[in-house]
């Protein structure tokens, strides 16, 4: 394993969806007829990170999970990136979500940067709560105050579901992804 971890297995196709930074274009409508439990969202620290990874095992459930150690030398570099910030969300003390969201700056659009979201999560005994919405809520807030034009994110075409509660929410799906293994 070199130094950008281990190979992936083949270029990954995805979706891509954007929406307006402003965050009342996320509007966070869902079917279910459900009781959100109070979340509270804050940058990630280092003691987090076995709760992110916890999260994170359950998106890809036949991937070995990243060690500890190799979270932390990673989330150390991303510290040092500005603009980069990976959120989480509380409920009573306890990460059940976690977002990453990086803050680019732009040439295009006059100067204007966007925000690229990856590495969205909630807890699988928490979906379909509504939380899903309301972090993406927090992600178009956060990119709204600073000034970006828009939010960008790509969700694997295996994900149909994720698909659905993004263009649910407001996504709109836009251009076309490609991805190559390095």
């Amino acid at each position: 394993m070199g130094p950008a971890g281990p190979p992936r297995s083949g270029p990954r196709v995805v979706a891509i969806f954007t929406a307006a930074s402003s965050a009342t274009a996320i509007v966070g409508r869902t079917s279910e007829a459900t009781v959100q439990p109070d979340i509270a969202f804050r940058p990630a620290l280092e003691a987090d990170l076995p709760a992110i990874l916890r999260l994170l095992a359950q998106l890809s459930p036949g991937e070995p999970p990243m060690p500890v150690e190799r979270a932390r030398e990673v989330f150390t570099r991303m510290a040092r990136n500005p603009g980069l910030t990976v959120w989480v969300g509380e409920i009573g003390g306890k990460v059940m979500a976690t977002y990453t969201m990086q803050v680019m700056d732009n040439l295009g659009h006059n100067g204007t940067p966007a925000a690229i979201v990856e590495s969205v999560v909630v807890d699988a005994e928490l979906r379909g709560q509504g939380l899903g919405a309301v972090m993406m809520r927090h992600a178009g807030t956060q990119a709204a105050a600073a000034g970006c034009y828009k939010v960008a994110l790509s969700s694997n075409r295996k994900r149909p579901d994720a698909h659905r509660f993004y263009q649910r929410i407001g996504f709109k799906p836009h251009g076309i992804s490609f991805a190559i293994a390095v």
